[in-house]
């Protein structure tokens, strides 16, 4: 999992690679292995965040990707915490990569989705946390 995550702490920047449908695992609904939330990201606040959303080759379906506030929402949490158009055009396919960039600027606990109909629901989300002070990081919860 550390490949997934980097950061820059002096220039507090970092950069989170998600990679959708890994194969391997019991459901083709995830990120980077893990479904219903169970990977947890976390970025402190007003840090520069490069999201990398790569769908890995073997890929049978097409994936988005966007920072949500909550269940089922469907616009970005913050200016720029998305692919465009994630419910309906911008997504990545098998093999394909995409680049979004944005800056929390307040904590909250969210999530990180894929907005096509039934990804979400189906498990492909993991938690999403921004906090007022430390290091990025990626951690599982059970």
């Amino acid at each position: 999992m550390s490949q997934s995550l980097s950061f820059d702490a002096a220039n507090r920047t970092v950069t989170l690679t998600m990679v959708a449908n890994v194969p391997g695992t019991p459901s083709d609904f995830n990120y980077n292995g893990y479904t219903n939330g169970a990977l947890v990201i976390t970025v402190p606040k007003g840090w520069d965040v490069t999201v990398h959303c790569n769908d890995d080759p073997a890929a049978t379906y097409a994936h988005s990707c966007t920072v949500v506030r909550g269940p089922e929402a469907k616009t970005p949490a913050f200016p720029g915490a998305s692919l465009p158009d994630p419910t309906g055009t911008g997504f990545v396919t098998a093999g394909e990569k995409k680049t979004f960039r944005f800056t929390p600027g307040a904590p909250f606990v969210g999530r990180f989705a894929c907005l096509l109909i039934g990804h979400e629901s189906g498990g492909m989300w993991a938690t999403f946390q921004v906090v007022n002070g430390g290091e990025p990081s990626l951690g599982t919860k059970l």
